[in-house]
């Protein structure tokens, strides 16, 4: 229990308004969308900014941290937000299988290169396909949604840890 109060102080010296360890899915994604919204709704922000970080933890949520293989006791995803001095920083980290961390590391490294215009255009020709979205097709349009909430303020790493591998995502969003 001696770690209680270290944590405690390092959420309390960091500003965090939360920090959540869980396995994101379907029933419990509404329940942390519920506590982030309540959250964020008691901070004396403009009601844009507050739009933003609701908007980029329901893509982190329900799409980043979601497993593509359901497995409900595993508590394999972390979601952070703390305040900053210019806005909010929100930190999500989750655990990649092989094939999702080669898909994710490859759209990254493509998606970071690309201009809002070139962002915007591929979103559309996805949108307007009317099929069925791959994973790749999905991830993608969860990346637009939080670059552009974010102005681009977004860094990725992923580090490996054998034959795991655990995405770490930051997203600034800063008070106009």
């Amino acid at each position: 229990m001696n770690y209680t109060l270290e944590l405690q102080k390092v959420m309390s010296d960091g500003n965090y308004l939360i920090a959540l360890r869980d396995n994101f899915e379907d029933l419990l994604s509404k329940s942390v969308l519920t506590i982030v919204e309540r959250k964020i709704e008691g901070e004396e922000i403009d009601v844009t900014i507050k739009n933003k970080i609701f908007g980029v933890v329901v893509e982190c949520v329900q799409n980043i941290c979601s497993s593509e293989q359901s497995n409900a006791s595993r508590k394999d995803s972390v979601l952070l937000i703390r305040r900053i001095e210019n806005g909010y920083l929100i930190e999500v980290g989750t655990l990649l299988q092989g094939e999702r961390k080669d898909r994710l590391d490859s759209l990254f490294s493509n998606f970071l290169l690309m201009d809002e215009d070139t962002i915007r255009s591929r979103k559309n020709e996805i949108l307007s396909s009317r099929q069925e979205l791959t994973l790749e097709q999905r991830d993608f349009l969860a990346l637009t949604d939080i670059r552009l909430r974010s102005e681009g303020n977004m860094k990725y790493r992923i580090e490996d840890h054998g034959p795991n591998h655990f995405l770490v995502l930051e997203i600034t969003i800063i008070n106009n």
